[in-house]
């Protein structure tokens, strides 16, 4: 399966360069979800696949595909998959965690606080003149196996997920969003035979902007105080695990550089044109609004500090030329 992933670091602009990429006609987009998140998403794929097959899982296993059930099954990814493919899909995630799970047995085990209960036995508090708790005794998952076999089952689950969907045409390349994480790009990708992995950035005055101003959509990040915004993403910037096979591409280079940008994405894509749809789906004319011109009508203090803390990520804004038609792009640049 050939794929290619947009990840980005929360209101950083993977979903311009996504809609950018959906515009070529040789592009399926993946219809399950707004984001494909289940691989690198909490007690994901890669938390299993840690559990599994690190050699220290003993305990850890059972709980590990427990909540990966959990995960799998609750929430808002589940439900939007299940909207389109009902039970099939619930009967697919059973299926995978089926033959991820080498026994189930009952057992007792003191490293799981919420399968120990206490029980205020009356006899046994006036002996001992405290609480007796009591393990409890309950069916329990085992699974320890190396990655080669961990990666090989679930690289069957993903296809078979994937290509449950209408539409999903096995001979096209396929668009996905947000399906390995952007501080470490390669994780994840052993499950796929080809990737491409366009990484998108922003300058962190814009980031932080935007988000405060839709902070009731954007609590996943800390955007409700400046100084704790700036650790927030000098943390990420400094811990990136940077990859030679990954495309990493800044939001505002794409809107303000917009042919040179996308030309760069077009050439590690592959492809040998322009998409037959430019501009139907990503106008940098209007993504503009979400740069520069934003900043002007905000509180300084707090561009200032960013400016002051985070001066080595800021992107130097030229003067923004309107692009009016595909034709002008095209005479402009002698194609």
């Amino acid at each position: 399966m050939r794929i290619i992933s947009t990840s980005g670091y929360g209101a950083s602009g993977s979903s311009a360069v996504y809609d950018f990429v959906r515009q070529f006609d040789e592009i399926n987009c993946f219809s399950g979800s707004g984001e494909f998140q289940f691989i690198r998403m909490p007690d994901g794929i890669l938390d299993l696949k840690h559990f599994l097959t690190d050699g220290s899982g003993m305990i850890a296993c059972n709980n590990a595909i427990v909540r990966f059930e959990k995960a799998m099954k609750k929430g808002f990814f589940a439900e939007n998959c299940r909207s389109v493919l009902g039970k099939k899909y619930d009967a697919i995630v059973d299926k995978y965690i089926s033959k991820i799970v080498q026994l189930e047995s009952k057992e007792k085990t003191i490293f799981e606080p919420s399968d120990i209960t206490a029980r205020k036995e009356t006899v046994l508090r006036k002996i001992l003149n405290k609480e007796t708790y009591f393990h409890s005794n309950k069916e329990r998952f085992f699974s320890i196996m190396s990655k080669s076999e961990f990666d090989k089952i679930t690289k069957v689950f993903i296809e078979e997920f994937i290509y449950a969907f209408p539409d999903t045409e096995g001979n096209k390349t396929l668009l996905l969003d947000q399906v390995f994480p952007a501080t470490n790009c390669q994780k994840g990708t052993e499950f796929f035979d080809e990737t491409k992995v366009i990484i998108v950035n922003r300058d962190p005055r814009c980031m932080y902007v935007n988000a405060h101003r839709t902070i009731d959509r954007n609590l996943f990040m800390p955007c409700d105080n400046v100084e704790n915004f700036v650790k927030y993403y000098r943390a990420l910037c400094e811990n990136e695990v940077r990859s030679d096979k990954a495309l990493y591409v800044n939001y505002d280079e794409l809107i303000y550089d917009y042919y040179n940008t996308t030309q760069k994405i077009i050439d590690y894509l592959g492809f040998d044109k322009r998409p037959e749809n430019e501009f139907k789906h990503f106008n940098p004319n209007v993504s503009v609004t979400y740069t520069l011109p934003m900043l002007t009508c905000y509180d300084k203090k707090d561009v200032e500090y960013i400016e002051k803390e985070l001066g080595d990520y800021l992107y130097d804004f030229p003067e923004y030329k309107k692009i009016e038609k595909a034709d002008e792009l095209y005479e402009e640049h002698w194609i």
